[in-house]
């Protein structure tokens, strides 16, 4: 029973961690909670991963729970804590200038990221651009490039030509992809 009640808590203040709509009281009382003795931050990760996401967490707060979650590089010089710096790369709220230097960090050294940043439709399209670059060694990350609306169109033509059928579907699926892709593939 106790493991089913700390899932229910964990979703419940995932949920509220997650919403813009949270009053900043609350995502204070949250962070607070997350910092008891009794609550491993480590168990609630996703929800103080959520907090630093949200553009409503003071910046006190989001500094602190950033402190506490950093990670060192594995031995394969990537970030282990690259689900902390996907959610301050997205998260509005944060200075352009950092944001883009979380997603250069992504790109370059959080291979466990990629798909998280080719589906996100608030992703960059320079940095969709270098996903694609890496393609060859992670073709799964086509599928989500496929159906990014903010992927560029030269990258569109480019999975157009994709061996896999269902990633030339996905293309002619995507909002932004031009007609005369759509003309190719339907011949």
């Amino acid at each position: 029973m106790k493991i089913k009640n700390m899932f229910n808590i964990k979703e419940a203040w995932l949920t509220i961690a997650k919403s813009e709509a949270t009053p900043i009281d609350i995502l204070e009382k949250l962070a607070t909670k997350l910092e008891l003795p009794n609550f491993s931050i480590n168990n609630f990760r996703s929800v103080a991963v959520a907090l630093l996401g949200n553009p409503n967490t003071p910046t006190l707060i989001r500094d602190r729970l950033q402190e506490k979650l950093t990670l060192p590089k594995n031995p394969q010089g990537q970030y282990q804590d690259w689900d902390m710096r996907l959610a301050l790369a997205f998260n509005s709220s944060i200075p352009e200038k950092k944001r883009k230097e979380y997603f250069q960090q992504l790109v370059a050294n959080a291979t466990k990221a990629y798909e998280e940043l080719a589906s996100n439709s608030k992703t960059p399209p320079h940095i969709l651009e270098e996903l694609a670059m890496k393609e060859i060694a992670y073709s799964s990350i086509n599928y989500y490039l496929a159906i990014n609306p903010n992927t560029p169109t030269h990258i569109l033509h480019e999975l157009a030509n994709n061996s896999e059928k269902y990633v030339r579907e996905d293309v002619c699926k995507n909002p932004s992809c031009p007609p005369d892709i759509i003309v190719k593939l339907a011949n």
